[in-house]
């Protein structure tokens, strides 16, 4: 005989939701931009890229670009940490 056990979470408030959906976005993007940059940065790591000095060029603008970005969500990551944070101290 096999049991199944059942855990019911309390319904969230919809703004509650919705920054968590929200921060579950910017986690995915800040994972997919972390792997593009290790991409990046093998890619210039390798000496075939720098004997291309257009190969370079590229490579060095997309590296810079995924950084900024990363940067820009890694602040939004926290701001929206901390508004979660604050939804759930104002349910409890």
């Amino acid at each position: 005989m096999s049991v199944t056990t059942v855990i019911l979470f309390p319904k969230l408030p919809i703004k509650s939701e919705k920054a968590q959906k929200q921060f579950q976005q910017l986690e995915e993007r800040i994972a997919q931009l972390n792997q593009q940059r290790a991409t990046l940065e093998a890619s210039l790591a390798n000496p075939s890229t720098y004997s291309d000095k257009s190969k370079f060029l590229e490579t060095e603008a997309a590296y810079k670009k995924a950084d900024q970005e990363l940067k820009q969500l890694n602040d939004q990551y926290e701001k929206q940490f901390e508004k979660i944070m604050q939804l759930e101290e104002k349910q409890s």
